[in-house]
């Protein structure tokens, strides 16, 4: 049997669509402007034409464009070579003859961008505008679904989905008129929380996207990492004890900020961005200082209170005082590591700070997705990957079962190093503090000494490096039987 991968081509193909009647505008002037408002805020959804529907008039109709969002290139990379593989993009499938009883056919939609129209929490759904949402896929895809010889693959394990709760998944099979097993759901959450409602399989999108790239390190990336492994054998001393990079502000990066500024201001090299995902708040000049004191005091108490509502779901033992943590930002302001001046405004996803770590021991990971509702899940970015590159250990201030998750997927995580006890700790919180715990007594050894402990440990580091550099080969078997066996309503499980 040959199976092909069907990629949609930008701003060439859509699934999802918003029917908006322009009588709306007339029986709820407020709801017809509020739909509105939220298309125009919107960059994957673009007016595509009027409608005429005889009970109900003329109908506005806006597409949601689906990006692959590097899934093309992950594909491309698992799948190339593989004789019973072709991918293609969709304009190549339309003019394909085939039998179809003799392939399979998985349809790829970018299903990152329609998370949210299914979160509970803060859909646009869930204020009353389920029946504006539609679905529509080609007559010959819904013969080749009846026929279970194609499947939808939902993309979204380039981002975390978080707690599955959330979602209503009832709304959305309502939505699309298919079944759940006509579907599966490519996840960033290593725990397969979605399992209960959808077959999911983890795609280990990051892992395979950073052995990727480790094969094209470039001749300045591997110079340096040839550096840092002379350095490890050598038991050259490094000047900082630990690395911990923060772009994009968050309470649980901000928390670990203050707290290196405060405690281990020689001893850790630490940046600490003030920025939100898709650019800066600020003015972002030379200095933080020189923006707007009424910019800086607002986001400072935004980001402050965004910190107190995370430390303060479980008891009161972790509240936090607001104006203390808005004087510090105020006073602090955003912080490059040493060595490393970057435009914080620009996602780093594959940028590599040669000189951050070839200069300090071990690593401090603060993972994107750190909030109450995520405990349930585990996303591991490219962030978890970039010191095993570097042939550093690390810790990982993410979501519980980072580690073990790690642990169980081959890699050495230095348990004989770093105490990893925090890894399954609940609430988040009190993970923090034993993760603050052990890098203080990480940061109480000799540099003397960490420089014995990294050499004596080089087979351990060097093994992590090509283990990673070879996970492209693994998880092509791995994906490969996950997408003919997606897990689905089994035993939920903690991993």
């Amino acid at each position: 049997m040959k199976k092909y991968f069907i990629f949609p081509e930008e701003f060439k193909l859509t699934y999802f669509q918003f029917h908006i009647p322009i009588s709306l505008k007339e029986t709820d002037i407020d709801k017809f402007e509020s739909i509105l408002k939220f298309i125009n805020n919107n960059k994957h959804i673009i007016k595509a034409e009027s409608i005429y529907d005889k009970k109900i008039g003329e109908i506005l109709v806006f597409d949601i464009h689906h990006y692959n969002c590097g899934y093309k290139t992950l594909f491309d990379i698992l799948f190339s070579h593989d004789e019973y593989t072709t991918i293609m993009y969709f304009s190549e499938y339309e003019d394909f003859v085939c039998n179809d009883n003799d392939n399979m056919f998985y349809y790829i939609i970018d299903f990152s961008n329609m998370l949210d129209y299914f979160d509970t929490t803060r859909s646009l759904l869930y204020k009353g505008y389920t029946s504006i949402l539609k679905f529509s896929i080609l007559n010959k895809m819904k013969v080749q679904l009846e026929k279970g010889n194609a499947k939808i693959i939902l993309c979204s394990g380039n981002e975390c989905i978080t707690n599955s709760s959330l979602y209503d998944w009832n709304t959305f099979y309502k939505i699309v008129k298919l079944e759940p097993e006509n579907f599966v759901l490519l996840t960033g959450d290593a725990r397969l929380g979605t399992q209960t409602s959808i077959p999911t399989v983890y795609d280990y999108f990051w892992e395979i996207n950073s052995s990727f790239w480790m094969r094209n390190f470039g001749k300045n990336n591997h110079n340096s990492v040839v550096t840092k492994i002379k350095n490890i054998q050598t038991k050259k001393q490094a000047k900082w004890y630990g690395l911990c990079l923060n772009r994009i502000t968050k309470p649980h990066r901000t928390i670990m900020a203050k707290f290196f500024d405060e405690h281990l201001k020689d001893k850790i090299n630490y940046s600490y961005g003030l920025t939100e995902c898709y650019g800066s708040l600020g003015e972002h000049n030379d200095t933080w200082s020189d923006t707007n004191y009424i910019t800086r005091n607002k986001l400072a108490l935004g980001w402050s209170e965004k910190i107190n509502r995370m430390y303060t779901y479980d008891t009161v033992e972790h509240n936090i005082k607001i104006d203390e943590i808005k004087e510090w930002i105020m006073s602090h302001g955003e912080k490059y590591s040493e060595g490393d001046i970057c435009d914080m405004t620009v996602n780093m996803n594959y940028i590599l700070h040669n000189e951050s770590y070839i200069n300090s021991y071990f690593n401090i990971v603060t993972e994107s997705y750190v909030e109450n509702k995520d405990e349930l899940t585990t996303f591991l970015s490219e962030k978890t990957y970039k010191p095993i590159m570097w042939y550093q250990p690390f810790i990982i201030v993410g979501q519980p079962y980072s580690i073990d998750i790690l642990r169980k997927d081959g890699y050495d995580v230095f348990d004989n190093i770093i105490d990893h006890s925090y890894d399954m700790v609940l609430p988040l919180v009190k993970r923090i503090k034993l993760i603050q715990q052990e890098i203080t007594r990480l940061c109480s050894i000799s540099k003397e000494d960490w420089s014995e402990i990294l050499n004596d440990n080089f087979s351990g580091l060097h093994n992590n490096f090509w283990h990673l550099k070879g996970s492209a080969d693994r998880m092509q078997h791995k994906l490969q039987y996950g997408l003919d066996n997606p897990v689905y309503k089994t035993k939920p499980k903690n991993v």
